[in-house]
């Protein structure tokens, strides 16, 4: 999964660049047939503000999506939790 690293606000040259880079992906993601995108991060997770900007660009391109956030970081606990969560959206 790659996820953006330039706030959606403060768009310089390369970013601008990165960003393109990553709207054509998510248009190839959309074209592939994915219907659904589900996006989470935890309160003080390295990737919180990078999964924010990809869940905003996920909405902007038309996915169903959501976006979850519970306390923690970037460590295997938060993830099994989400984990969890995302099966039982995947498997109704």
């Amino acid at each position: 999964m790659w996820v953006l690293r330039a706030p959606l606000r403060a768009i310089d040259g390369f970013s601008r660049i990165l960003l393109d880079d990553h709207e054509k992906q998510l248009d190839a993601v959309k074209a592939g047939g994915v219907k659904f995108y589900w996006t989470g991060a935890g309160t003080t997770d390295m990737a919180r503000e990078g999964t924010m900007n990809l869940h905003t660009l996920v909405e902007k391109h038309g996915f169903k999506t959501s976006y979850k956030e519970i306390p923690g970081a970037h460590y295997w606990f938060l993830w099994r939790d989400f984990l969890g969560d995302y099966g039982s959206i995947l498997f109704r």
